[in-house]
């Protein structure tokens, strides 16, 4: 599965630089704004959930949160 994970992070990679490039293909009218206003809200959306975990959970910033474990057997 690891090369069909790589495929589509190729197609998506190549998705987003067509996209982001070429706003006459894609039918969005803005251009270039549109793009530098989405990359601003995912900043603030970053800097706003660092701000959470550090400030108001008053915990570490966690690149990977850990799950619970599950049983290894069956359960009787």
């Amino acid at each position: 599965w690891s090369l069909v994970a790589v495929f589509c992070l190729v197609v998506d990679f190549v998705f987003l630089v067509v996209g982001s490039t070429s706003f006459a293909l894609t039918g969005y009218a803005g251009g270039n704004q549109v793009f530098v206003w989405g990359l601003i809200v995912i900043g603030l959306a970053i800097l706003l959930y660092i701000y959470r975990v550090i400030v108001e959970d008053r915990g570490k910033l966690q690149w990977r949160i850990p799950t619970a474990s599950t049983p290894d057997g069956p359960s009787s």
